[in-house]
């Protein structure tokens, strides 16, 4: 009798977890439903891409760069990211990076001595995050900076390009 007792039991779980599986799958293909109607009435789409996400290490005196392009049929593009050094507090404390975005030919020049960016007169920082909004259509650069370091820096970091795609030619 024990062991029946016990059979309903599992089964009335393994019933009630069924059924709620089912509902569950019903309700998220409704809402998938619902966000694909809502992209194809408006015509849009919302893309992020991940540009780093990485640990790095920047060579005392040096930068690391990374390119990201912004598509001439998209709007509101956005980088956005953060980043810690993670190395002996009391250097940390001495010397941070500075973070740039550039349009490509100005990274160019930047990297040939030929160009002092705007951004160029901040102070660097051992970690922060930054935001760099409404990008025309372009190339850029997304510059971790540390030519002015006496130091090598491991920088823990992500960066996400996001913008607004239009499905309509």
């Amino acid at each position: 009798m024990r062991a029946r007792n016990i059979a309903i039991i599992v089964g009335a779980i393994v019933g009630g977890l069924i059924i709620s599986s089912i509902i569950a799958v019903v309700m998220l293909s409704t809402t998938m439903q619902n966000a694909f109607e809502k992209v194809l009435e408006e015509g849009t789409l919302t893309i992020t891409e991940t540009v780093i996400n990485d640990t790095i290490t920047i060579s005392a005196g040096e930068y690391k760069h990374y390119e990201f392009e912004v598509e001439p049929n998209v709007k509101n593009a956005i980088i956005e990211g953060n980043f810690d050094i993670i190395e002996d507090e009391e250097k940390v404390l001495e010397e941070g990076i500075k973070v740039l975005v550039l349009e490509y030919d100005d990274f160019v020049r930047w990297s040939n001595g030929e160009e002092k960016p705007d951004a160029e007169d901040d102070e660097p920082v051992a970690s922060g995050s930054f935001s760099f909004g409404l990008l025309p259509p372009g190339k850029y650069v997304l510059v971790y900076d540390n030519t002015f370091g006496a130091n090598d820096k491991t920088v823990v970091t992500n960066a996400v390009l996001s913008y607004i795609a239009s499905l309509k030619p």
